[in-house]
């Protein structure tokens, strides 16, 4: 019997780093926020087409009556930046949680060399934070993570980040380094995306798109293949239950609420130290009641 190929789910069983409910949480802001920017963007465009509106001059008239200066009357072109805004966005979001990330994975395994550089010809190269952790991972950790699709195109948006921000310099050439990338990683895993992300609003081509076809739909795709990346990293980089508690030992918050309860009071304090244990392993790991109650044992063990 055939079995159903279905997402292929980059599902976290391992506690999870402190950095990923960070992650979750920045993206779904921005994603709120970003998604409500691209609806009324849309919905203008449609307003202007259906009822044979002059789009420039809806937007002088616009800009007079909120007192916004209207840099351009371009729709097409405010597309265009919106969606590269998106991108730099986003980045900076993921460059945040890769640099949480591998401060917490440095801290857990006592990490003191940690290569932040790599040799191009003569001079050493600034890596930027996720392939700092690409290039300090075991050789096996390194070759799967390499070939993720979802590395490869976190590592292309990053190019193109980099491409727009540097505005100094000609579009085609600071957009090259990227368009070459594309072609020679991207292109043979488009058929993973459009398999597995297949509901992505459907304005703009098809993403992932090349720097020139830059639309909506890529901001969309990388936000979410942030999520999976940042799973299959956990997954990649196994936290225990026992470093968990180590981590959490050098929160200065953690042993607020146990002190206030007067922890050593035993039995009496039991009940309300477990409630509080249990919710901190929650906001901070996650739900699997199995590795809640190691956790809750190892604070008794030591405490």
């Amino acid at each position: 019997m055939k079995t159903k190929k279905r997402f292929p789910a980059y599902d976290i069983k391992s506690p999870k780093y402190p950095s990923l409910p960070s992650l979750y949480d920045n993206l779904a802001f921005q994603d709120a926020s970003f998604q409500g920017n691209q609806i009324i963007l849309e919905f203008f465009d449609d307003h202007i087409t259906d009822n044979k509106i002059n789009g420039k001059e809806l937007i002088r008239e616009l800009s007079s009556k909120y007192k916004i200066s209207a840099g351009t009357e371009d729709l097409s072109r405010i597309k265009e930046m919106m969606a590269e805004s998106y991108i730099v966005q986003t980045y900076n979001i993921a460059e945040l949680f890769f640099k949480e990330f591998n401060k917490t994975y440095k801290q857990i395994h006592n990490i003191s060399t940690w290569k932040t550089t790599i040799k191009i010809g003569k001079s050493d190269k600034k890596l930027d934070p996720l392939n700092q952790l690409l290039n300090n991972l075991t050789a096996d950790k390194k070759k799967n993570l390499k070939r993720l699709p979802e590395f490869l195109l976190a590592d292309y948006y990053r190019l193109l980040r980099n491409g727009y921000v540097h505005r100094e310099i000609k579009k085609n050439v600071s957009l090259k380094k990227p368009k070459e990338y594309f072609e020679k990683h991207i292109n043979s895993t488009i058929y993973h995306f459009q398999k597995y992300y297949k509901s992505i609003p459907k304005t703009g081509n098809l993403a992932p798109n090349l720097p020139e076809k830059l639309n909506h739909r890529d901001f969309v795709l990388y936000s979410r293949i942030l999520r999976n990346l940042a799973n299959y990293l956990n997954e990649l980089c196994p936290l225990s239950v026992e470093q968990a508690f180590e981590l959490s030992e050098k929160d200065s918050k953690f042993f607020n609420t146990p002190k206030k309860i007067n922890y050593h009071e035993f039995p009496n304090a039991k009940p309300k130290l477990d409630t509080y244990l249990k919710n901190y392993y929650k906001s901070n790991f996650g739900n699997d009641m199995i590795q809640i109650e190691r956790f809750i044992e190892i604070f008794y063990s030591k405490y």
